[in-house]
């Protein structure tokens, strides 16, 4: 901590020595001053809340946003720099007494400035969750992210000896491998120096470059370390994605009879009991995707009522009413309310589902399933052993919000990974997860559910999640808990102490 401290003070003082010196004009000190900016952004807006964050694992909206911003902008800066450095001298720079010392400082100053932004994202969970996306949603900073860490790594193999010198008395230093790299600048640091000390390069780059080379020794032990974590969920996350998906699929397919399900008197309970906004978490026996999903609880969904219960919901609330009126004129929608918005937002989607009102089989749910993020039907979700509802705490203006949420997932597919930080795919719980999550830039409440660590700190939201959110927090209440046991005959409704005693709250 002490030494990026004293880093960054005389990174000030370096910038304002090289604005005065005989190479100002150079495009590189814009370049860096840049970079600068960016690392100020990204521990500024990024990484000094994580420590302060209830949950560590999981970026909001906003940081989610934030993070893709200052990756497109790093992007640009660093292709910024290989355009004045020269790519070939960055990877390939071959280094003898008569190397220029420009090269070898050009290669530490972009080595060095790469240390600390692959630091800062390696180092956190939540923040590498986005590079497990699908790399087309964010025009090319994953890509460049993803580039920029493999190319790092090269850097920290030291040169192999032995390939050019036999002889066991041959003294060994910098200049025993043609092509050195990072790690042997940093093993050779002592000689690095004076070959910058001792040219005619501006003592305020020579300052910075040696500066640089800390940065690179400072951090690459933990940036290899967390690299191994980023490269095993890249292959776990991506390389295998659809073989894992088509094995996972299959499995969600088969499931054994069972002669006891909700009935449909309770069915019709539901539906009276519930409001739009509303959740719910199912249990089925006899899946064997339960192996998978573990627990007394292993669907959950998002309950929006037909369309009839819907309008009549949020066209009473004249808060909801203000909100989608000043959305439609800033938009300029032909529109004056929450349900006229959402026609025009949604035009397919919503109007799909106004339309079911007039059919048998009206849509009254949003949930993730192994098709995708879907609408279906009551008596669908429920053709299951017990089920339990909660309802969120938020005023019917934040719940609207969190709806129009919900509505733009329609369509994506589900998420075989089952990680939370992603938001390109979707299982049952995670829908529910960001499109009740707050959302300051837009004046939205919503809350947190708890979240579950699998394996090497992969984040994720299972239903089970739901019903320990309402036992451990203040965000949810009871609406219902119904049971009908596969063993025997009927359905039953049970108390919230029922339900405690189907979730273990001990490790939360």
């Amino acid at each position: 901590m002490k030494s990026l401290i004293i880093f960054t003070l005389l990174f000030f003082v370096t910038l304002n020595l090289y604005a005065k010196s005989d190479v100002d004009e150079h495009p590189l000190a814009s370049v860096l001053d840049n970079i600068k900016n960016l690392e100020d952004d990204f521990q500024k807006n990024l990484i000094r809340f994580q420590h302060k964050k209830s949950n560590k694992y999981i970026l909001t909206i906003n940081e989610r946003n934030t993070l893709i911003g200052i990756l497109s902008r790093y992007q640009v800066e660093f292709k910024a720099l290989k355009d004045i450095f020269g790519k070939k001298n960055l990877s390939n720079l071959s280094i003898n007494r008569r190397t220029d010392p420009h090269k070898i400082i050009d290669k530490i100053i972009y080595y060095g400035a790469a240390a600390k932004l692959l630091y800062g994202i390696t180092k956190y969970p939540n923040l590498l969750g986005l590079l497990f996306e699908d790399q087309s949603s964010h025009n090319g900073p994953v890509n460049f992210f993803d580039k920029l860490i493999s190319d790092f790594t090269q850097e920290t193999y030291p040169c192999s000896n032995d390939d050019y010198y036999e002889d066991d008395s041959f003294e060994i230093d910098l200049y025993s491998c043609t092509y050195p790299r990072m790690i042997d600048f940093w093993d050779y640091k002592s000689d690095i120096k004076n070959i910058i000390v001792k040219s005619d390069i501006a003592s305020s780059l020579q300052f910075l470059s040696l500066q640089y080379l800390e940065n690179f020794g400072s951090f690459y032990n933990t940036i290899l370390k967390n690299k191994k974590r980023f490269y095993k969920s890249i292959f776990l996350y991506k390389s295998i994605y659809n073989v894992k998906a088509k094995i996972l699929e299959t499995l969600g397919h088969i499931s054994l009879a069972s002669n006891n399900l909700i009935s449909k008197d309770f069915q019709k309970n539901f539906d009276r009991a519930m409001e739009p906004a509303d959740i719910a978490v199912v249990y089925r026996t006899g899946r064997l995707s339960n192996v998978i999903f573990t627990g007394n609880w292993t669907h959950s969904l998002l309950y929006i009522g037909d369309f009839n219960k819907f309008n009549t919901y949020f066209s009473s609330d004249p808060e909801t009413t203000a909100l989608y009126k000043q959305k439609c004129i800033d938009l300029n929608y032909s529109c004056v309310d929450f349900v006229g918005y959402m026609e025009i937002k949604y035009p397919f989607s919503f109007t799909r589902y106004k339309k079911s009102q007039n059919t048998k089989k009206p849509f009254t749910v949003i949930e993730g399933v192994r098709d995708g993020v879907i609408l279906s039907l009551t008596r669908s979700v429920l053709k299951v052993n017990r089920v339990s509802a909660f309802r969120s705490k938020l005023n019917k203006v934040d719940k609207a919000m969190g709806i129009e949420q919900a509505f733009s997932y329609l369509g994506l597919p589900y998420d075989y990974n089952f990680d939370s930080r992603t938001l390109d795919r979707f299982i049952c719980t995670e829908v529910i997860a960001w499109s009740f999550m707050p959302n300051s830039e837009i004046n939205k409440k919503g809350y947190y559910l708890q979240t579950s660590i699998i394996g090497d700190k992969t984040v994720a939201s299972y239903a089970y999640d739901i019903v320990k959110t309402f036992f451990l927090q203040d965000s949810l209440e009871f609406v219902l808990y119904y049971n009908a046991p596969a063993d025997s005959e009927g359905t039953s409704a049970l108390s919230v102490e029922d339900l405690r005693r189907t979730v273990d709250l001990s490790k939360d």
